[in-house]
């Protein structure tokens, strides 16, 4: 499931994903990059989750773990890029686990233990 959806540009220089418009992506936003007709920016890998960092209204960058560094991008790649937010995710904050329970987990999903 996906909710905000748009094309980007990158500049490799300083790792950041040109998005153009204001798409409501937020810091901390659980996202994936796709590629059509050529190839992601040098760095980027389909379907990986990332983590929005230091968004803006037209720009922001990319971290493969919550609040991490920037991704490093060596080049802008061809084609078309797509981004966007995944939300088959939950953050629902601290939880404890007593030692006699079991925590069943649906196939396919991601779970990030921070």
């Amino acid at each position: 499931v996906a909710d905000h959806v748009t094309t980007f540009t990158t500049t490799h220089a300083t790792n950041v994903v040109n998005k153009g418009t204001n798409d409501s992506f937020a810091n901390g936003d659980m996202v994936q990059v796709s590629n059509a007709g050529g190839a992601l920016p040098a760095g980027y890998v389909a379907l990986t989750t990332y983590y929005v960092i230091g968004a803006t209204a037209t720009t922001m960058q990319l971290s493969t773990s919550f609040g991490g560094a920037a991704q490093a991008i060596t080049g802008d790649g061809t084609g078309t890029h797509t981004i966007w937010q995944t939300i088959n995710a939950s953050t629902i904050g601290a939880v404890t686990i007593e030692s006699s329970f079991t925590v069943a987990v649906k196939d396919g999903s991601q779970w990030t233990i921070l």
